[in-house]
């Protein structure tokens, strides 16, 4: 019985001793060293379009001049050099150009970005982006896009993040151009030159600022309107579009307009000391302080029409040549500027 505890002590005193080897400070030289472990620092790009603001309906290219776009490097080093912003159109959303059921680059709207640091950002605005549209894409909804790094030439630690897109609409109906005319419609009379008017006005309402302008003469490519409102004034720029009678929203692109004077006519031609009648429209139905200039000469003035549509006036000494004739009010030109021969 006693040899039989005397074992027992034995051994878990030889237990002991081994767990007490363990525990022993083993010799620094025969330590294994850990080795060091490099991790590479990474920009990380992303881009956002934040004006136009995110919307559920599509911006028409009417009224889209430009768009700001953000450019942040949330990752953990710089891009340490520049890289390719570059700008375009789908008929598709995608995250990738290369995802794109139709790709189509805007016209001179990409650029090379400068390099920028971690944690940094920079604000980009983008002017006349219905200049870039190319001219023969077809009307309907396009996803405008941005991407960032297109050429991946950066190292980044997420390149999925790198484009961003906006819905937009490519109208069908468009204006060109808009020209005043006197053409022996009471008023003031416009024409619109563009595509897409149809050949009835139907819904389509021209506005000029406030005013609901008369159609005259309508076709897909032209149209003449005017107006015999007091709210137009002469002198004053106004903005002209069409809109959809039954629902006011604006289909065309704004046109601004200088609203003026009108001489008819493409020339005019007399002598010296000769009385001659010049015709217009819009000219008021007195004189008031108004001169009619051919050149930097005052012509004087015998008779002014009481409905605004012209005067008859003394031809100045002037030599022979060509000059213009224009209406002239405290200083500032008033009227178009037509030819007028002196002989």
């Amino acid at each position: 019985m006693r040899n039989k505890i005397l074992k027992q002590i034995l051994g878990t005193l030889f237990l002991l001793f081994i767990f007490a080897l363990f525990l022993l400070p083993v010799n620094s030289e025969a330590q294994i060293k850990p080795q060091k472990r490099y991790v590479m620092l990474k920009p990380d790009l992303s881009v956002a379009i934040i004006d136009p603001p995110p919307s559920a309906q599509p911006v028409s290219t009417h009224i889209l001049s430009s768009i700001k776009i953000r450019i942040e490097n949330n990752g953990k080093a710089s891009t340490g050099d520049s890289f390719y912003v570059y700008l375009f159109l789908s008929k598709g959303k995608a995250s990738s150009p290369k995802q794109l059921i139709l790709h189509v680059p805007l016209k001179s709207q990409s650029w090379n970005e400068n390099p920028i640091r971690n944690g940094c950002s920079v604000t980009r605005t983008v002017h006349n982006i219905k200049y870039g549209i190319p001219d023969k894409l077809a009307p309907g909804l396009y996803y405008l896009g941005v991407t960032v790094d297109k050429k991946n030439k950066i190292n980044e630690i997420n390149e999925k993040n790198n484009s961003a897109t906006l819905q937009i609409k490519i109208e069908g109906i468009s204006i060109s151009s808009v020209h005043q005319t006197c053409d022996h419609i009471p008023g003031i009379c416009v024409w619109l030159m563009g595509k897409g008017f149809g050949s009835a006005p139907g819904s389509k309402i021209v506005r000029m600022g406030p005013v609901q302008l008369i159609p005259h003469m309508w076709s897909d490519t032209e149209a003449e309107v005017y107006t015999n409102s007091s709210q137009i004034q002469i002198g004053n720029t106004y903005d002209i579009y069409m809109v959809n009678s039954n629902t006011n929203a604006v289909i065309t692109n704004i046109v601004h307009k200088k609203i003026t004077a009108r001489f008819a006519g493409t020339s005019y031609q007399a002598s010296p000391g000769e009385e001659i009648s010049v015709y217009g429209c819009q000219w008021g139905q007195t004189q008031g302080t108004k001169k009619v200039k051919i050149g930097n000469a005052e012509a004087q003035v015998i008779q002014w029409s009481t409905n605004g549509t012209g005067s008859k006036i003394l031809v100045p000494s002037l030599p022979q040549g060509n000059y213009l004739i224009y209406l002239e009010e405290s200083g500032q030109v008033i009227s178009n500027k037509v030819t007028f021969k002196i002989l």
